[in-house]
């Protein structure tokens, strides 16, 4: 998860965005049907929650130049 983050947290465009969608969906299927199902599952929802709650914030901070 810490390293999806790195990878995809500071994502802004809408391409950046779907490659984030694309990979969490891929570490999802990975899991689904093993005991860490439900775990990852929670940690990639809380992981791209956060990354939404950044990219908001950082709209909100006007630009400096």
């Amino acid at each position: 998860m810490y390293r999806y983050f790195q990878k995809h947290g500071n994502a802004t465009t809408l391409e950046e965005w779907e490659a984030a969608a694309q990979e969490i969906a891929a570490t999802a299927n990975r899991y689904q049907g093993t005991p860490l199902n439900e775990l990852a599952t929670a940690l990639l929802v809380a992981v791209y929650e956060e990354m939404e709650r950044r990219y908001k914030k950082r709209a909100e901070v006007p630009a400096q130049g």
